[in-house]
């Protein structure tokens, strides 16, 4: 029989063709990808559960229509790509006896695509993560003959940056990222959030704090409590907010000093900090400075540490419980085992991590417990057969003792303000059906499997898009290190502490975005640090892969693609998200508060039209400030708040707009 062979012009011409073609297509493709990146920002639907009209009548519901078929058609167009790039360098035939590695990398790249199923409003993000996938392995596919010409430009880019870091003192470099990151934050906090909490549970928690900087752990009912009424403020026995007392207490050390502000960039700008000593520690120095320069570019963190939420707190005492924790039990690099050789500050270190755990469980105790369950556990286990047995059961003993002190106080709040030192604040607000678990849809706190893992998804699915606001799913280098010869246990103990929290918020009813899937928010430090890990460990995952490698090659490659990365961050993703934060995010702002102060008004009462959250937090616990923001009610409720505080000046405010108040006929 004859073969059938292409003539050889048509085969040299194909050859030269493919990588241009791939080339153009991947430019195409990333370009669509960086234009529908900040779409999400157009569409209030994507950050509420409640749903809202998408508008039809712009380019980018028509856009929001034809990302869906390009993203259906993506994987198809990665597949014959990499199938097509691994039969030209016979990559299979390489890698045969790798199989046991391919196996477990196959699987965690299964799981990253489940992460890519879009639920609800998922597709405005997850088409954009796809797209730009594609787009960067078409690019490369075509770039990679040319690569090798740029790849000793990279190399010599390398050499001259590590000589520099070694002029220049370690200090110094690790400070620069957190202090660039407070830098960020304190202007995020200044410009974009004009210093005032937008979202209920801040807001809840700033007034607490107020409290608590007075030296009350809650205050009397005010009358009449219907116009004060906020969400989430409870108003029964005591006024108080529902939330646990560990971040309302952070926020009064900030109003002791006039700044309450400053609590959150402070704390996000140590959690930075802490990278370098968790990352030294695990994997060593370079993997802690890439996830401080990681986290100095992560919009989660940024935005997130420039408000007043109580989950950045968490996130700094999760960091310090973890390093207490490594600390206490890593041996030093000269030995072997697990548990043995502790050094002599092992104590010191397990009261560290017990404080920081029992401090964590004050502010947020589901994402905290979550957190660190996996580390928990793994320590127990291991106590069992390590040669100092006596000493790690002290030392555990030091660890369960500070934080048994914390979890004391907090019973002490509740039986101060709830009655029972087991009765949360939580519970007061809505019954034990409030609570994680499954409970009847017809309930107010409803919640079902199915509902949960939607919840689920839509919180995976959101974790690609704002960990690092990337055009390609955040979480894409997370696979590589199933595949890795050198992954160790901490690989895994990070993987389960993330799968932990994950599994723990499946059982919870409520949903929402704020900054990103903020119920995850926890285990950003723990996805920083595997992504660190990832990236630096490439020449050797695809070493052990392939059997040799060009490390010169792939370091062009990972430049590429982090120069693509953080170039859509910083000029297409950060400038849309900051826009959408500082345009009335949560419908608070500060043109009513600015208004007061421009009119100068002295001992003054000002009934509130607008949404009452951009006032409320500006009383007095008290009511004794020099204005009082009450909520513009029925005119009866109104002669009730006129009569308590019939020496002050009425007003009405809507907006920006202040006139004096005058009763209805």
């Amino acid at each position: 029989m004859t073969e059938l062979r292409l003539p050889y012009r048509f085969r040299t011409g194909l050859t030269r063709i493919w990588p241009l073609v791939c080339a153009v297509v991947g430019v195409l493709y990333i370009c669509l990808s960086l234009y529908l990146l900040p779409i999400c920002f157009s569409y209030p639907r994507v950050f509420f559960p409640e749903p809202v009209d998408m508008p039809a009548e712009s380019w980018h519901g028509l856009f929001a229509v034809i990302a869906p078929i390009v993203g259906l058609c993506a994987p198809v167009g990665v597949l014959v790509l990499l199938v097509r790039l691994l039969l030209s360098y016979d990559i299979l035939d390489k890698a045969k006896h790798s199989r046991k590695c391919l196996l477990p990398m196959a699987g965690a790249f299964l799981c990253l695509a489940i992460t890519l199923i879009p639920v609800r409003a998922g597709w405005i993000m997850v088409a954009p993560q796809i797209i730009g996938l594609v787009g960067l392995v078409c690019l490369l596919v075509g770039l990679f003959p040319v690569l090798p010409k740029v790849a000793p430009l990279v190399e010599r880019g390398l050499s001259l940056l590590q000589r520099l870091s070694h002029q220049i003192p370690r200090w110094v470099i690790i400070a620069i990222p957190p202090l660039i990151f407070f830098i960020q934050t304190s202007l995020c906090s200044y410009l974009v959030f004009e210093h005032i909490p937008h979202v209920q549970d801040s807001i809840c928690q700033f007034f607490h704090a107020k409290m608590f900087a007075l030296g009350h752990v809650a205050v009397p009912v005010p009358e009449p409590k219907e116009a004060f009424k906020f969400e989430y403020m409870l108003a029964d026995t005591s006024w108080r907010s529902l939330y646990p007392p560990g971040h309302c207490a952070l926020l009064a050390l900030g109003f002791l000093i006039n700044a309450p502000w400053i609590i959150n960039p402070l704390l996000g700008s140590l959690s930075v900090l802490l990278l370098y000593p968790l990352g030294r520690e695990l994997y060593g120095r370079q993997v802690g400075f890439l996830a401080m320069i990681l986290a100095m570019f992560s919009p989660f963190l940024m935005f997130m540490s420039s408000e007043f939420m109580n989950h950045t707190s968490t996130l700094f005492f999760l960091e310090v419980f973890m390093l207490g924790l490594v600390l206490m039990v890593k041996p030093p690099p000269s030995r072997a085992g697990c548990l043995q050789g502790m050094k002599r500050k092992t104590y010191f270190w397990a009261a560290v991590a017990g404080a920081a755990l029992g401090f964590g469980l004050l502010i947020r105790p589901l994402s905290c417990l979550a957190v660190a369950m996996p580390m928990i556990v793994y320590v127990l286990i291991k106590a069992k057969n390590c040669q100092h047995r006596t000493k790690v059961k002290w030392c555990l003993g030091v660890l369960s003792l500070c934080c048994g002190v914390f979890i004391a106080i907090y019973g002490l709040f509740n039986q101060l303000t709830n009655g029972s030192i087991l009765k949360t604040g939580i519970e007061v607000y809505g019954g034990k059906e409030i609570l994680p678990g499954f409970h009847e849809t017809t309930h107010r706190f409803g919640h079902t499997p199915l509902q949960g893992l939607t919840n689920t998804l839509k919180n995976l699915n959101g974790l690609n898009y704002f960990l690092f606001g990337w055009p390609i799913p955040s979480l894409v280098f997370l696979p590589l290190v199933a595949g890795w010869k050198g992954r160790n246990i901490w690989d895994l103990l990070l993987s389960l502490s993330f799968v932990s929290l994950v599994a723990a918020y499946f059982y919870y009813w409520y949903q929402d975005w704020c900054f990103g899937p903020r119920f995850l928010f926890e285990a950003s430090f723990v996805l920083i640090l595997l992504t660190a890990r990832c990236v630096l460990a490439i020449p050797e995952i695809v070493a052990s892969l392939a059997g040799s490698i060009n490390k010169a090659l792939i370091h062009t490659c990972m430049a590429l693609v982090l120069a693509l990365c953080f170039t859509g961050y910083l000029l297409i993703y950060f400038p849309a998200s900051a826009r959408y934060y500082a345009n009335s995010f949560w419908r608070v702002n500060a043109k009513l508060i600015k208004a007061v102060q421009k009119a100068q008004l002295r001992h003054a009462v000002v009934f509130v039209k607008s949404y009452y959250g951009s006032a409320f937090p500006q009383n007095s616990p008290f009511l004794d400030s020099d204005t009082v923001y009450v909520r513009y009610l029925t005119p009866e409720i109104n002669a009730r708040v006129l009569k308590r505080f019939k020496d002050r000046c009425p007003f009405v405010a809507s907006g920006a707009v202040i006139s004096p108040y005058r009763e209805n006929p």
